[in-house]
């Protein structure tokens, strides 16, 4: 039952479950539990601290600037719930603390406790996966329960090509890292070898997850060979019918057709001078304030807070990726992983991602080593 339980925690967490409201996380109740347990255990914070204050003091050095540009461009009167500033302390309210509450209260030093709970949390994605494939009705009731009843998943073109299962990272770092964590994490190569197949229908990118993780995994070569082969042959046989977008994006139009769109339409550079350049215009071109738009999470920072923010970034994806794994190739991996995704969208914030690097850090600063999968 326990098990159960913080695999349904787990779940909820990783994939941003909502209900009724897109606004309403049901990760919430697991974060003022956590901040209790923290405020009564927090010794076990205080030794997370000292064996990673390089981490946290980027992370520090982040907040400190999105604060000082919010404060000064406006972005906390104008624009609260879409800043930065906000986006800093969710990252931590709704990622790191549920991370903590896993790692302290369940998994301890035990990695195979993690894997479970994630074989478990993935399974019951794929159940909500299938029933949204096969129903488009259940697809839109789903839909409409989570409190995204207005998703572009529900449009015509996407409602029976895209957009399969129950979390609000559908779009975003849910496919992905679901295909990451199953491929290098799991060890179970046939359930992996599925999910990765289903999570190609969502998402073009998980495609860059699937070959890092190939390369990455301990699944036997001979295996990874028979992966690649099934895959090609399933996206040659019926690619246009099972993976529509993946058959369009890269068969038919070559791979180039969502790179040349996004070069087109979504690279918008609004500082002129150097000084914006370097420090931003603390604007917002993601939520519809301004007149330009981008989904480019790089094109987001850097019009917000210039190379200054560009950077803080980078070092905190790289002190996170060496904190957890090391000068590896998993780290560097790791590393490369947020860089991607980053393009994919704005990753400062509260998503996969961070969520799974949290649970591994924790998880390292409590067996005192660098994690190996």
């Amino acid at each position: 039952m326990k098990k159960i339980s913080f695999a349904i925690v787990l779940f909820i967490a990783f994939y941003k479950v909502t209900l009724l409201s897109s606004a309403l996380y049901l990760v919430f109740p697991v974060t003022i539990l956590g901040l209790l347990l923290l405020i009564r255990d927090n010794h076990l914070i205080k030794g997370f601290i000292a064996d990673n204050f390089h981490v946290i003091g980027a992370f520090l050095l982040l907040f400190a600037f999105t604060v000082l540009i919010d404060v000064v461009g406006g972005g906390l009167s104008s624009n609260l719930m879409g800043s930065f500033t906000l986006r800093a302390i969710t990252l931590i309210l709704m990622s790191f603390i549920p991370a903590f509450v896993i790692i302290h209260y369940y998994v301890g030093t035990d990695l195979n406790k993690l894997r479970n709970i994630f074989i478990i949390a993935i399974a019951i994605q794929i159940i909500f996966w299938l029933i949204t494939f096969l129903s488009t009705d259940i697809k839109v009731a789903v839909y409409s329960l989570s409190g995204h009843g207005d998703s572009v998943n529900l449009r015509p073109h996407n409602l029976s090509t895209r957009g399969f299962g129950y979390t609000s990272e559908i779009n975003f770092t849910g496919p992905f890292m679901t295909v990451v964590v199953a491929l290098i994490f799991l060890r179970k190569f046939l359930f992996s070898a599925a999910v990765t197949l289903m999570q190609l229908v969502n998402s073009n990118m998980t495609i860059v997850a699937a070959v890092g993780g190939l390369i990455l995994s301990k699944i036997p070569n001979y295996l990874k060979v028979l992966i690649v082969a099934v895959g090609v042959i399933a996206i040659g046989i019926a690619g246009s019918i099972l993976f529509p977008r993946f058959y369009d994006e890269f068969i038919t139009g070559g791979g180039v057709r969502t790179l040349m769109i996004l070069l087109e339409n979504h690279v918008v550079v609004l500082n002129n001078s150097m000084w914006d350049k370097l420090y931003g215009l603390g604007v917002y071109i993601f939520d519809g304030n301004e007149k330009v738009y981008s989904d480019i999470g790089w094109v987001i920072m850097f019009n917000f807070g210039g190379w200054v923010i560009v950077l803080l970034f980078l070092i905190l994806l790289a002190t996170l990726s060496y904190s957890i794994f090391g000068f590896s190739m998993l780290g560097l991996a790791w590393f490369g992983f947020g860089l991607v995704l980053n393009t994919k969208g704005l990753l400062f914030s509260p998503n996969a991602y961070m969520f799974v690097s949290f649970l591994l850090l924790l998880y390292g600063a409590l067996t005192q080593k660098k994690v190996s999968l």
